[in-house]
């Protein structure tokens, strides 16, 4: 698989696929590091069979090119996407909604009006989107794009929510249409990927400060920075807002079973 230097989907992918008995080879794009990122590169390295970093995106591109290549005469090679998303993974994000669903019920909390949530390769967004709609809710999803606009945008996102409906209804037999109940904010990205803007900054320290909780600069922390911004802007004025939390809180210490 492929991804941005210290990641949160290779090392996913790595813990899983030496569960199941495979192994994994990773190839990086250089991108700044967080401590979060760092901890992940430091398990990636320990638990993936090979691991390739690349000083350039050119670099990168040849060096997947040519060892996909030269591998698949041996061996058989299956090449994950950045990010891991498909429609099947997908339907793990809608499972979160009926879980959030049944935990609203239970502690009679509100409906929320808007949930906010990261946008990078879109398998939290469409999730969340085709969940709300399942269950009724009039929630709206506001993605928050992390990545380049190549990649998050409307079009992309669309396409994955037209893709796993269709592998939901060939599945379960069950037909409906899409309500288009996203809407993507593209204001808090900075720079690009991986690198954190101020906001960002600003609102990973109050969210530190105010709830002890840990959030990466990557996504969680932008995503959680547009909160912060259209809070202060008044443009969540009696809405009752959810931040979809995406960072692991696993214990990552738990792995060195694995090694």
């Amino acid at each position: 698989t492929y991804s941005a230097l210290g990641s949160n989907w290779p090392l996913a992918c790595t813990v899983y696929t030496r569960l199941v008995g495979l192994s994994t080879w990773v190839f990086f794009f250089p991108r700044p590091l967080d401590e979060v990122k760092k901890q992940n590169l430091d398990w990636i390295y320990r638990l993936a069979c090979r691991v390739m970093e690349s000083r350039s995106i050119f670099t990168f591109l040849w060096n997947l090119y040519y060892k996909k290549r030269t591998t698949q005469r041996e061996k058989n090679v299956y090449l994950m996407p950045p990010g891991g998303t498909s429609p099947l993974t997908t339907l793990g994000h809608i499972n979160a909604v009926l879980e959030l669903k049944e935990q609203q019920s239970r502690e009679s909390f509100p409906i929320p009006d808007v949930i906010v949530c990261p946008l990078g390769s879109g398998g939290t967004a469409a999730g969340l989107s085709i969940g709300l709609q399942l269950i009724g809710w009039p929630t709206q999803v506001l993605a928050v794009r992390v990545v380049d606009w190549l990649v998050g945008n409307f079009w992309n996102l669309q396409y994955l929510i037209r893709r796993t409906f269709k592998f939901f209804e060939e599945n379960s037999g069950i037909t409906f249409s899409w309500e288009k109940n996203v809407r993507i904010l593209h204001n808090y990205c900075g720079p690009g990927y991986s690198h954190p803007t101020e906001l960002c900054k600003e609102a990973v320290a109050v969210l530190k400060e105010k709830e002890n909780q840990t959030m990466d600069t990557t996504y969680t922390g932008k995503t959680f920075a547009a909160i912060f911004d259209l809070a202060q802007k008044g443009r969540l004025k009696d809405k009752h807002v959810l931040f979809w939390h995406t960072l692991n809180s696993r214990n990552l210490e738990n792995l060195k079973k694995l090694v």
